[in-house]
Formats: structure tokens, C-alpha cells, sequence
């Protein structure tokens, strides 16, 4: 309430006063003065302020700095600690990888040794557990073809003694065996050939006994024939010879 009370006195002492008399001059002198004050105060004020401001914004930079300070400190600790947990779950997944690596190679080496009932059953739904999963599948094929092969070597091995044994009773002239079936595919074939071969050998050999049977039959047929007509020709020269004793005595006789 002071001040302005204290400006309208000093207008009322000063300005009014020569305003009122027209001295421009003067008024303006007295405004510039009141302005100088006003200006003064204002500028010391202000200097004020800004002095409080700069001590403000120092203080906040501080607290700042002491704040970024801190945090970089705290993020050096925690990247480290990221770091060495990073090292360390690798390490724990390198150690695992080289575990489950050499267990599968383990179990490689095992098959490629002649152990094909090893498995290598590591689980698991990453890249290497599907490796090991594939890889226990092949080798289960594989027992399987092997089994199969072996399997089919036996039964080959059967077949060809009983078709061997078959071939020399046949070459040894007994056509009445037959050869046992057996197998599939080309065997069973050779098996149908065989028989047929067997079958088409007895027909032969029948023909050419029921042939022979014929042709001992036909020659003694002939060997009667031939016996009859040799009596009948005995019988004839019988009688021309009676006939020429009968011509000669008859002519005897006459002389």
C-alpha cells in the first residue's frame, strides 16, 4: 500500500506540476527519473532472480549429475552382472551341447563297432534332440533291413540245399521226388519252374516206357510172324521135295 501511495506523491510533487504548467521538457525529465527508480529496482530485482535461478538450476545440475553419476554406476554393475550370467549360461549350454555331442558320437561308434542295439534317447525339442531322435529312427531301420537281410540269406541258404538235393536226385534218375515251396518273388518262381521241369521229365519218361512197352510188344509180334511164316515155308519145302520124289518115281515108273 506504501508504494503506490508514494508514486501518486511523487506524481502529485513532481510531474503534475509542470505538467499543468506545459513544460514538456521537464515532464519528461521527471518521467525518465521515475523510470530510473522503477528501472533500478526492477534491474537489482531481477539481478535477484536470476542469481537465485542460476543457484537453483547449479543445485538441480548437480543433483543431476550425481544422479546420472549413480545410474552409470548401476548400469556398469548391471551389465556385469549380465555378462557374467551370460558367460555362465553359456558355459552351462556349451558344456550340455558337448555332453549330448559326444553321448550321440558314443553311441555311433558303438553301431559302427557291430552294437546295433544302441539308442542314443536324448530328448528333447531343440536341434540336436531332433538329430538324436532321427538318428535313433535310422538306426531302427536299419536293425529292421539288417534282421530282413539276414533273414532272407537264411532262407535262401534253405532253398538252395533243398533245390540242390532236388537237382541231384533228378540227375540220379529219381523223378518221382518234388521240391519243397519256399520263399516268394524269384524263388517262388524258380520253385514253379522246378516242379514243372520235374513234371515235364516223369511225362517223358513215361511216353518213352509205354513207347518201349509198344515197340517190345510190336517186335514180338513180328518174331511169331516171322516164326508161323518160317514153319510155313519148312512145311513147303516139305512138300516140293515129296512132290519132286513123287515126279521122279512117277517117271521111273514110265520107262
Amino acid at each position: 500500500a506504501s508504494r503506490p501511495s508514494a508514486s501518486h506523491d511523487a506524481r502529485e510533487a513532481d510531474f503534475y506540476p509542470v505538467s499543468r504548467k506545459g513544460d514538456v521538457e521537464a515532464s519528461i525529465r521527471g518521467i525518465r527519473n521515475q523510470l530510473s527508480v522503477h528501472y533500478s529496482k526492477a534491474a537489482t530485482e531481477l539481478e535477484k532472480l536470476k542469481d537465485t535461478t542460476d543457484r537453483s538450476v547449479d543445485e538441480a545440475n548437480d543433483r543431476m549429475r550425481a544422479q546420472i553419476q549413480e545410474g552409470r554406476k548401476t548400469s556398469l554393475t548391471l551389465a556385469a552382472l549380465g555378462v557374467v550370467a551370460a558367460l555362465v549360461f553359456t558355459f552351462l549350454v556349451t558344456s550340455d551341447i558337448v555332453r549330448r555331442l559326444g553321448h550321440l558320437a558314443g553311441v555311433a561308434a558303438a553301431v559302427k563297432a557291430g552294437d546295433t542295439k544302441q539308442r542314443a534317447r536324448l530328448g528333447g525339442g531343440d536341434e540336436l534332440g531332433v538329430l538324436a531322435t532321427s538318428f535313433d529312427a535310422m538306426l531302427d531301420e536299419l536293425a529292421e533291413n539288417v534282421a530282413t537281410e539276414r533273414k532272407n540269406r537264411e532262407e535262401l541258404a534253405k532253398a538252395m540245399r533243398s533245390y540242390g538235393g532236388f537237382v541231384e536226385k533228378v540227375a540220379a534218375g529219381d523223378l518221382t521226388t518234388s521240391v519243397e515251396k519256399s520263399g516268394s518273388g524269384d524263388l517262388a518262381a524258380l520253385v514253379e519252374n522246378l516242379g514243372r521241369m520235374s513234371g515235364g521229365l516223369r511225362s517223358m519218361t513215361l511216353r518213352v516206357q509205354e513207347a518201349v512197352a509198344l515197340l517190345g510188344s510190336a517186335a514180338a509180334e513180328i518174331m511169331t510172324t516171322a516164326t508161323e511164316q518160317s514153319s510155313s515155308a519148312t512145311e513147303t519145302a516139305a512138300a516140293v521135295t515129296e512132290t519132286v520124289a513123287t515126279v521122279e518115281e512117277v517117271s521111273r515108273t514110265a520107262e
